[in-house]
């Protein structure tokens, strides 16, 4: 962003200073044969040039500062994300350990639906396969490992 200023201010100074040189040229040509005056208008070209090339550099500096401006402004942007994604990261673990629970319930829980699985397997095949394909949380708990 900062490039693309500077180079737009390069490119109006740039600009600036062959206008300045076209009127220079211009002055003269039209003065050549009278006395006198060609001084006086080359005074007056150089005064129009300065003019025209200080509008330039102001120009330039204002371009950079907008640029600045701008980054500072995404800058501070992207800071402001990152602290936002660092504060959500700090939520994360402790949303997950609630979420986890107690390992001992979960412990208790499982060894109880294996022991429930394993006695309706033995008596009854069939509803032990519906039972296993109706409830998603039963396998779900029996493929917990709790350390």
């Amino acid at each position: 962003m900062r490039n693309a200023a500077e180079c737009e201010a390069e490119e109006i100074k740039r600009r600036a200073l062959e206008e300045a040189d076209l009127i220079r040229s211009s002055a003269r040509l039209s003065v050549e044969g009278t006395p006198g005056a060609s001084t006086m208008v080359e005074r007056n070209v150089e005064i129009e040039a300065s003019m025209i090339l200080r509008f330039a550099q102001t120009f330039a500096v204002e371009a950079r500062a907008e640029a600045t401006k701008v980054l500072d402004d995404a800058r501070a942007e992207a800071e402001q994300l990152l602290s936002s994604a660092r504060a959500d990261a700090g939520v994360i673990p402790s949303s997950c350990s609630a979420l986890v629970g107690d390992k001992e319930k979960l412990r208790r829980e499982r060894d109880a639906l294996r022991k429930r699985m394993r006695t309706m397997k033995s008596l009854q095949p069939l509803s032990y396969r519906r039972y296993a394909n109706v409830s998603g949380r039963v396998r779900e708990l029996l493929a917990v490992e709790v350390d």
